[in-house]
Formats: structure tokens, sequence, C-alpha cells
């Protein structure tokens, strides 16, 4: 996903943006399993702006967790 970024000239964007220029576009989750940026942005509100990457990497991770995406668990944080 951050691949498509480019830090010094994209930010600021919001989530709606992002969504509307690579939202067709796939996403391999692990060797299984594909999904769509439009699916992994679902739970994110298109209003949703980011700054700078490490805003980006914490909201689309927050939303990879909660759409059950992350295919790793900790037992710990």
């Amino acid at each position: 996903l951050a691949k498509k970024i480019d830090e010094e000239e994209d930010f600021p964007f919001t989530a709606g943006e992002y969504v509307e220029q690579y939202g067709d576009h796939p996403v391999r989750i692990d060797y299984e399993r594909v999904v769509s940026v439009a699916d992994i942005f679902e739970g994110i509100d298109d209003s949703e702006e980011f700054e700078d990457f490490p805003e980006f990497h914490r909201t689309v991770g927050e939303a990879l967790r909660e759409a059950d995406y992350w295919p790793y668990r900790l037992e710990h944080a």
C-alpha cells in the first residue's frame, strides 16, 4: 500500500482520495488471499486525513487487524 505513495508529493491526503485512486488495486495478504484496497479501507472513514507515513501505517494496520486481514497474531503487545 505504501509503495503507491510519494512521501514528498502526496501528503497530506484523505482515505477517500486514496481509495478513489487505488480502490480497485489488488493487495496480497498472504499466499492464499488477495483483497482490494477498497476492502482494506472499508473500516476507515473517507475523511480520515493522513499527514505522514507513520499515521498512514498506523491507521491501515488497525484496519487490517480489525477486518481480520492481518495473518499474524500476537499473544502480548
